[in-house]
């Protein structure tokens, strides 16, 4: 009986999968496992069992992509993902019910995005066999609260983990540490240890820089991504841990600084797993951003360069992306979408967090859209940017707009938020999402 309900779970999820899909009318990542849940409330228990190795990536920026990459390492073939991002608990149930046939899972390794605040909730059904812990910043108050709430409900879940559970967690970010030093279990960390590309003074917005222990202010030989970085602290022992790699003699998915972290830690994770440097070194040169992150396209040939900002971190990153390209005499433009949806985050003030001094000195036309549009065009306005601003909460005509006013073979710069980016791929590619 147990298995019926299982096996009726998963076919009709599987048949509200088509049906949604094949009607265009979303991406179909959430309705079938809230469906499949109803039918068979234990169904994400059931079927993680089935798993041989189960690993979950957590953090607040670069899961997506950490998680593709480490899909591709391990093996597509016999590892499931959940590749649409959504890592809500429904849409992890989603990813399963594709990789599912009646009450069999078909692949014996998994790979699960999972969003921070539905971690306790999936480890308590499932205990990983490995963690990876990208990272801590602030992000959606609305639906976070501050990192310390984040870190009281980690603390809670992680410290029931089995002691054998391999932990993965950033060194370089003094949250993380601060966390796995509450934790019975072995740590290994990943981090940078590249001091020429970071900085002596933080570049973007900063959290946890405070010693965890007394309170005083990290000092830092290199900052490399807000808070992350090389830190110590000169009152008490409080201090970086050492990565178990050197990333300077790894390759990395991208130039940027914060995708070499998403690197590393998938370096770490395929060595632990007894995978040799030269096959995680091949997959890292045949890798392609995850939809959304730092994902080119070619539209009427414009280059367009999604660049999701859902913080004051990440927005901080967009910018200096658009700046040295602008640097370079490559930028055509920069189109702004911010929406305040669910998957957005209500709360916008984030925004006034990022870094973005530097968008006065692009002389190329900005665009803002979205729900939230005036707010940035205030915070703009605010920063006195020089360069033409249009402002329409219509998303669909400010898009055309962007793209024309881009000049051909220059690189416009989307910056949007979630459910932003979703509609403007439908806009210019006719699909929210290639999966």
């Amino acid at each position: 009986m147990k298995n019926l309900r299982l096996a009726f779970a998963v076919t009709t999820g599987r048949v509200v999968i088509s049906l949604v899909r094949g009607l265009r009318l979303s991406r179909g990542s959430v309705l079938p496992g809230f469906l499949a849940q109803i039918v068979c409330p234990d169904i994400y228990k059931r079927l993680t069992q089935q798993a041989k190795q189960i690993i979950y990536v957590t953090g607040t920026n670069g899961k997506t992509t950490t998680s593709r990459l480490l899909t591709s390492v391990i093996g597509n073939e016999k590892t499931a993902s959940n590749v649409s991002g959504a890592n809500m608990e429904r849409g992890v149930v989603t990813a399963l019910i594709q990789e599912s046939r009646f009450h069999s899972l078909q692949k014996e390794n998994l790979v699960l995005e999972v969003d921070e605040k539905a971690l306790p909730r999936l480890i308590k059904q499932r205990a990983p066999d490995m963690l990876i812990c990208l990272n801590l910043f602030r992000d959606q108050l609305d639906r976070y609260g501050e990192m310390e709430t984040i870190t009281d409900r980690w603390h809670k879940a992680l410290r029931e983990l089995p002691l054998s559970t391999q932990l993965i967690f950033n060194g370089d970010d003094p949250a993380l540490v601060t966390l796995g030093n509450q934790l019975p279990h072995h740590i290994d960390y990943f981090g940078l240890s590249e001091p020429e590309k970071g900085s002596r003074s933080p570049l973007h917005a900063v959290d946890s820089i405070h010693c965890p222990k007394c309170k005083t202010r990290l000092q830092y030989h290199s900052y490399y991504v807000s808070h992350l970085g090389d830190y110590f602290c000169i009152s008490c022992s409080f201090k970086r841990e050492k990565p178990l790699l050197d990333s300077s003699s790894w390759p990395s998915i991208s130039p940027y600084l914060y995708n070499k972290y998403n690197t590393m830690s998938v370096a770490t994770a395929a060595l632990l797993n007894g995978i040799s440097k030269s096959s995680v070194c091949q997959e890292i040169a045949r890798f392609s951003p995850a939809f959304g992150r730092g994902e080119r396209v070619l539209v009427k040939e414009r280059n367009l360069l999604f660049l999701l900002s859902k913080n004051a971190v990440s927005l901080s990153s967009s910018i200096a992306i658009a700046k040295e390209l602008a640097t370079q005499g490559l930028l055509g433009g920069i189109l702004f979408a911010l929406n305040d949806k669910a998957a957005d985050g209500r709360d916008v003030s984030w925004i006034w967090d990022a870094e973005m001094g530097s968008i006065g000195k692009m002389d190329v036309p900005l665009f803002i859209t979205g729900s939230r549009a005036y707010e940035m065009g205030l915070l703009l306005q605010h920063l006195e940017a020089p360069a033409p601003i249009e402002i329409d909460k219509d998303l669909r005509k400010t898009a055309r707009k962007a793209l024309a006013s881009c000049p051909k073979g220059k690189v416009l710069c989307v910056i949007p938020t979630y459910t932003a980016m979703l509609t403007l791929r439908k806009i210019w590619l006719g699909s929210a999402v290639s999966i």
